[in-house]
């Protein structure tokens, strides 16, 4: 060891001596003395001082490397076999990290042998730096994998899944987007989570397709809701956001809860789907009789004040015929001496009708002046008629 490093030196001192010396002369030099190291050590250190360098021109020598690494497989002892890990895992790095495009079949050879799941995961990233878009399909099953069936090896299968998320993000290939979505509610640590919920903005402009799929055919309440919230944060248009968020509103009446939580993930479907309307601020007239069941049926004033308030940003004559059948239904119930659920509803109503430009609600403000509302509900009446 002592005499191979006493060469390596005098390779060092030659490079820095002579400035003129050609790259591939250079390269010669270390591909020699690496392939001269008789033991896995020896291998090691010099791979250290090729990976310094971080030279393309090192590339057909850290292939050539990691074959005979794929192919060396006894050992003496445990601390060659762990040197062995170390080296593998040294020049797959390096690899990705020199986006060696000619390294993807045996890396992915590496993927597929390889039962370490550090070097695994290691062998994936390096797949997704160098866009081996060829292998996504069978990198998203291997993540579809780790997720659905783990194993007693909590920490090694995190590796694998957090470099599969890694790799799929890199490729944006749709194929990914699933197992990934699945990842991201899966039981892995809060890490590899935060990671593939990162990617699935990333993987594919337009999930609607495959989530409105879980909508339509997926029986559970989480799945659905996580599916909507997916499709909140894609970049898929304005149109198919509000098309999902229809269909989510839609089932989230229809369904009927068999428990409190269920209930509650219904409910949580409702107030999303409707804070994606106001978001978006755009109307869609499909969504309205939705919208309107909401305010009738549910007994939570929040969510009716959203479900007002989403028809408000909609606008239209549509959205304010339903708000104006709503004050309607609360100025009956108040000239007949019922006082309202709530004064803020009202209010929230008449507000509404001011935000949506049209004037099919307008008799029913009038008439909301003379029923009997306290004060504060007649000053906001009169804002809104002001307002017109």
């Amino acid at each position: 060891m002592r005499r191979l490093l006493v060469i390596a030196v005098g390779i060092l001192i030659f490079c820095s001596g002579f400035l003129n010396l050609y790259a591939d002369e250079v390269t010669e030099l270390w591909s020699a003395l690496y392939r001269r190291a008789t033991t896995l050590q020896q291998k090691y250190e010099i791979m250290l001082n090729i990976v310094e360098q971080n030279r393309r021109e090192m590339i057909p020598t850290l292939i050539e490397a990691l074959e005979e690494l794929l192919q060396n497989r006894s050992f003496r002892d445990k601390k060659e076999a762990a040197v062995h890990e170390k080296l593998q895992r040294l020049v797959i790095q390096e690899l990705g990290q020199l986006k060696a495009r000619e390294a993807a079949d045996i890396l992915y050879e590496v993927v597929r042998q390889t039962k370490n799941p550090y070097i695994k995961s290691d062998a994936i990233i390096a797949l997704g730096q160098i866009g081996a878009k060829q292998y996504a399909y069978h990198i998203a099953g291997i993540l579809k994998n780790v997720t659905l069936y783990r194993g007693e090896n909590f920490q090694g299968e995190e590796a694998i899944a957090y470099g599969c998320i890694y790799a799929l993000e890199k490729f944006r290939d749709p194929v990914g987007y699933m197992p990934v979505f699945l990842a991201s509610l899966s039981g892995f640590s809060r890490r590899v989570k935060d990671a593939a919920r990162k990617a699935l903005a990333t993987i594919t402009d337009d999930p609607t397709e495959m989530l409105m799929d879980i909508l339509l055919n997926e029986p559970d309440l989480p799945l659905k809701l996580e599916a909507l919230r997916a499709e909140k944060i894609s970049k898929a248009s304005d149109e198919k956001k509000m098309a999902l968020a229809t269909e989510a509103l839609k089932q989230s009446l229809e369904i009927g809860a068999q428990n409190i939580q269920e209930e509650t993930y219904l409910r949580d479907m409702r107030i999303e789907a409707l804070t994606l309307f106001i978001e978006l601020g755009k109307k869609y007239e499909e969504a309205i009789n939705y919208i309107e069941q909401v305010i009738y049926r549910s007994r939570d004033v929040t969510e009716k004040m959203i479900a007002i308030e989403a028809l408000g940003s909609m606008g239209g004559d549509e959205a304010a015929r339903v708000l104006a059948g709503y004050l309607a239904y609360n100025n009956d119930r108040q000239q007949e001496g019922i006082p309202p659920e709530n004064n803020l509803l009202v209010i929230s109503v008449i507000r509404a009708l001011g935000r949506t430009g049209s004037r099919v609600g307008d008799q029913e403000l009038l008439r909301a002046k003379y029923v009997g509302y306290p004060q504060s509900i007649i000053r906001e009446v009169n804002r809104v008629l002001e307002g017109k």
